[in-house]
């Protein structure tokens, strides 16, 4: 049987793994797919809607090392390296952009910035995810509003996005009618940036290589 100290390891992985589902990250769908077979056929949305248990983390940590079950996996001689699969999905970042309504700002960056929704959380929705192309973040709903003074003032950006071409997308952006903050300007270190700003006053810059 693995050590004290592995299996204590093993109780914290699967503990954060169901904090990680319940936060609504979209990482945790795409492992529990692999993982378990119950989540095999499901979208993002309706794995991260899905009861999900300690037990279930379990599974998933002993599937993924190669166990048929937890009980296989504790017995052990020794604690399992982390699978490659497991530690590569766990190093992704994505911004939290508050806003005061869920609903309408997913709408907001879906009709108005092209954005798809990964999916929205919580009945009424307080936690989203909309992505474009490879780079996504999260819309977070908050009461109070995390900021001193207007964003849009003190030139705070929300989230920065690193696209293939600035200039297109400032384009389609600017005649599709988003609200642009920044116009479309080459940046001292060599990026062509702009900046737009949601309905709650969030500046959202997207840059690009200098062609």
């Amino acid at each position: 049987m693995i050590a004290v100290n592995d299996l204590e390891n093993l109780r914290k992985r699967a503990k954060q793994i169901v904090r990680d589902h319940r936060a609504g990250l979209v990482t945790v769908a795409e492992r529990l797919r692999r993982g378990l077979p119950r989540f095999a056929h499901m979208s993002d949305a309706e794995v991260l809607e899905a009861p999900f248990a300690l037990h279930d983390a379990q599974q998933l940590l002993a599937s993924e090392s190669g166990f048929a079950s937890w009980a296989d996996l504790v017995a052990a001689p020794t604690l399992p390296p982390v699978p490659t699969q497991a530690r590569d999905v766990a190093w992704r970042c994505y911004a939290q952009v508050f806003v005061r309504d869920v609903d309408r700002s997913t709408a907001w960056y879906r009709d108005v910035l092209g954005f798809e929704v990964d999916y929205r959380y919580g009945e009424p929705p307080f936690y989203a995810q909309v992505r474009r192309n490879a780079v996504a973040f999260n819309l977070r709903r908050t009461e109070t509003w995390p900021w001193a003074g207007d964003p849009a003032e003190e030139e705070l950006l929300a989230a920065r996005l690193e696209v293939d071409d600035a200039k297109s997308l400032f384009l389609e952006l600017r005649d599709g009618g988003a609200p642009i903050h920044q116009g479309l300007r080459t940046e001292p270190w060599g990026q062509v940036t702009f900046v737009v700003w949601d309905p709650d006053g969030n500046l959202i810059s997207f840059g690009s290589p200098m062609p």
